[in-house]
């Protein structure tokens, strides 16, 4: 019988935005809907909350690794610090993917600053991804257009291969990453 892989969504943004845009948070809350509405044909897709700030992402990371879903997908839902991922490393032991995605594929006429900001995660991508290769850790990366069938197919390809090295773990009795 086919089990479709679990993945833990780390949706990561920084909390310093709530208070100059009230209600971005729960924007993007939706956005992580959309991501999860998109990705449910490939994986179970579990979402534990927002990363926005370090203790709720090594808070959102060790939860992860308990439920043992095979992988964990990191996608920045605006900036986050880098750094702020470091120390939850030390509690994962589960293979990461990034998607570089966001909620809107073009620039429209009338963009104000929040449009701006819910779409800004590409620039934490970069920041997050160094910290992940320097702590020694292997990181799958996709760019592209969240819409697009070659998102799907990287998440679906990164969750077939986690619930794989999953198995082997748990066959072997030792941890593999």
């Amino acid at each position: 019988m086919y089990r479709k892989p679990s993945i833990g969504l780390l949706g990561l943004m920084t909390d310093g935005y709530e208070p100059i845009f009230p209600g971005i948070n729960d924007q993007q809350l939706r956005y992580a809907d959309e991501l999860i509405k998109t990705l449910s044909p490939v994986a179970d897709i579990s979402f534990a909350g927002l990363g926005l700030n370090r203790g709720e992402i090594e808070r959102i990371v060790k939860q992860y690794n308990r439920e043992e879903v095979d992988g964990i997908l990191v996608v920045l839902f605006t900036y986050s610090h880098g750094n702020y991922i470091v120390s939850a490393l030390k509690y994962n032991h589960l293979p990461l993917a990034m998607a570089i995605v966001q909620p809107d594929q073009e620039v429209l006429d009338g963009w104000v600053e929040l449009d701006l900001t819910r779409n800004q995660g590409v620039h934490g991508a970069q920041d997050n991804a160094n910290a992940i290769i320097r702590s020694g850790r292997n990181l799958e990366i996709f760019a592209g257009n969240r819409h697009e069938k070659p998102f799907v197919d990287f998440v679906e390809d990164f969750a077939k291969a986690a619930d794989d090295a999953h198995h082997g773990r748990v066959a072997r009795g030792v941890l593999v990453f």
